[in-house]
């Protein structure tokens, strides 16, 4: 957690990092490729998308609806500032670099919910995370600590839906491993996602769990519209209001 840091807006030098071995892929994706389906392989049209993915439409959409949103929250942001400084040491933006469109990284934005620490070595969060503050506890629950990444569609390194953005370890680990990993790249990453409404977000404790959770990214990148947007929100909002999975 060594890149945890206080909100500057001003220093973004990490947006204009690319990941060769992210940028390697993508040149080479093919148009067809194999995603595991029930164990079996099998053939996805990928190709470079759905059009709607690098749509004026969508990019307006996103910025239209985040600016929104922050205007809506931003009283509850301000309290949740508020006790991550009060209840614990360390700064309240958590920073992180992740792999964003065409595997250009950027630093995602956080509430910190877990302990200060300088160590430098990545573990995904679990159920019971000792790690995990009191507060941090609460805001993972309800996804509150996501609420800053609405800054980070205006900055244009997310979109309100995409798959979900993660950390250089993971792309480093799963890249070879898991069928048509590279594809992800095709879209900007999102808030929420088709992955994350059907459950698979949390740990990735196997191949065959993050394998699951990129078929969906795939199946995203390929049939994006407008629609699917709507649908994946309003979900979205049913699972962050009743679902109890989230920690």
């Amino acid at each position: 957690m060594s890149e945890l840091s206080d909100f500057e807006f001003a220093s973004r030098s990490g947006n204009a990092s690319v990941s060769p071995v992210a940028v390697q892929d993508v040149a080479i994706l093919p148009r067809r490729m194999p995603v595991l389906v029930r164990g079996e392989v099998c053939d996805a049209e990928v190709g470079e998308g759905s059009p709607y993915l690098l749509a004026p439409s969508k990019r307006m959409a996103d910025i239209v609806l985040a600016l929104a949103l922050i205007a809506l929250f931003l009283p509850l942001m301000a309290l949740i500032y508020a006790a991550v400084r009060i209840t614990s040491r360390g700064p309240v933006i958590f920073r992180q670099e992740r792999s964003g469109l065409g595997g250009r990284s950027f630093q995602i934005y956080k509430f910190r919910s877990m302990y200060f620490s300088n160590g430098e070595d990545f573990r995904q969060a679990g159920r019971s995370d000792g790690r995990v503050t009191p507060v941090g506890r609460v805001l993972r629950m309800t996804s509150a600590d996501e609420l800053p990444q609405f800054f980070n569609v205006l900055f244009g390194d997310m979109s309100i839906v995409g798959p979900r953005p993660h950390v250089a370890s993971l792309d480093a680990a799963y890249a070879t491993l898991v069928q048509g990993y590279p594809g992800r790249v095709r879209a900007r990453p999102g808030i929420t996602g088709l992955a994350q409404i059907r459950g698979q977000r949390g740990e990735t404790p196997t191949v065959e769990v993050m394998q699951a959770r990129v078929n969906s990214d795939l199946e995203y990148v390929r049939e994006a519209s407008l629609r699917l947007d709507a649908r994946i929100l309003v979900v979205t909002i049913i699972y962050v209001l009743f679902s109890k999975d989230a920690y």
